[in-house]
């Protein structure tokens, strides 16, 4: 019982930064209902496991999970030929969405109910990141966390991710497609987020042959 008293505390103060930061609305029992007892065990598990399937924790595709993600920008240089450093964020709590269309040809054949399908590839996982700016003080909003957000949401390369979820499907790296910031109607310091992405792997032009 004395190793779980520390990750209890640790899930007790992220319990609270979801109720502060999602508001009332966008509870869903099966997810923020906290049973401490077993949220503890399984942090336990994650530490002791290095690849958990989600399909074994009550599904991956279509099941909002929580998670931390940590967005990276690479070095690049922008239209005025000025390097630009990397930029990092980590959003303590987000809300993770994942869907993948999977590329496969489908082939009427006259008489025959139904149709032919040909594997071809799978697509790029499609991705929904949700979550909260939150700042310290009540009437202040956080402006160097939405300078920071704005800066990556808008990077015009592909992004570094780190994620628990993501690594188990090998996604790190995402296309921002379509950044989304709004404040909540009543607070200045909490701005709402959602962050469209496509999953990406980089490559190499052979630029020899």
């Amino acid at each position: 019982m004395s190793l779980l008293i520390p990750i209890r505390k640790e899930i007790e103060g992220q319990a609270k930064l979801m109720l502060k930061g999602f508001g009332l609305g966008l509870l869903k029992p099966k997810l923020f209902n906290p049973d401490f007892k077993k949220m503890a065990a399984e942090q336990q598990s994650y530490e002791q496991i290095d690849l958990i399937g989600y399909d074994k924790k009550g599904g991956l595709f279509g099941n909002p999970i929580w998670d931390t993600v940590k967005l990276i920008t690479p070095n690049y240089t922008n239209d005025e030929g000025v390097n630009i450093g990397s930029s990092s964020l980590t959003l303590d709590i987000a809300l993770l969405e994942i869907s993948n269309d999977r590329n496969i040809v489908k082939t009427k054949i006259a008489g025959r109910k139904g149709t032919i399908k040909e594997y071809m590839s799978d697509g790029d996982y499609d991705i929904t990141i949700k979550g909260s700016l939150v700042g310290e003080l009540a009437n202040t909003p956080p402006v160097d966390l939405l300078k920071t957000f704005t800066f990556i949401s808008t990077c015009p390369e592909a992004v570094t991710v780190e994620s628990n979820l993501l690594s188990y499907i090998n996604v790190f790296y995402l296309v921002i497609e379509k950044p989304m910031i709004k404040q909540r109607e009543g607070m200045r310091n909490i701005f709402d987020f959602e962050l469209t992405c496509v999953s990406d792997e980089p490559f190499d032009l052979d630029v020899t042959a």
